[in-house]
């Protein structure tokens, strides 16, 4: 039987060591490199809030174009209201005053008739 030692000089334990070794080296490497990367700065802080931002301000911007376009609008319906008012009010005393002289003229058309009859 073989003793120990000579199982770890044989080649195929030579390579599950290296093997074993390399990771621990890689695992180590990576670690390392994990935690050798920087805290963002003032700056990189700076940037990212303004990306989050920009977007929350580009909506709003859009909010508030969209608001004054109904306020515009509100502005001119209103004003046309009034004028459809007005053009109601004219209306209706034209059609009084046509009505009227419709009913003048039938009256003064039956006092002619009679007469000559």
């Amino acid at each position: 039987m073989k003793s120990a030692s000579t199982i770890i000089n044989t080649g195929a334990a030579s390579g599950v060591h290296r093997f074993c070794l390399l990771g621990s080296v890689l695992l180590l490497v990576v670690t390392a490199a994990g935690c050798a990367s920087k805290a963002p700065t003032v700056g990189d802080s700076m940037a990212r809030e303004r990306d989050q931002y920009s977007a929350i301000s580009k909506k709003w911007a859009e909010g508030d174009k969209l608001a004054e376009k109904g306020r515009k609008l509100v502005k001119k319906g209103q004003k046309q209201v009034r004028e459809g008012n007005g053009n109601i009010a004219d209306g209706e005393a034209l059609i009084l005053r046509g009505e009227r002289m419709k009913r003048d003229s039938e009256s003064e058309f039956e006092l002619k008739k009679l007469p000559g009859m």
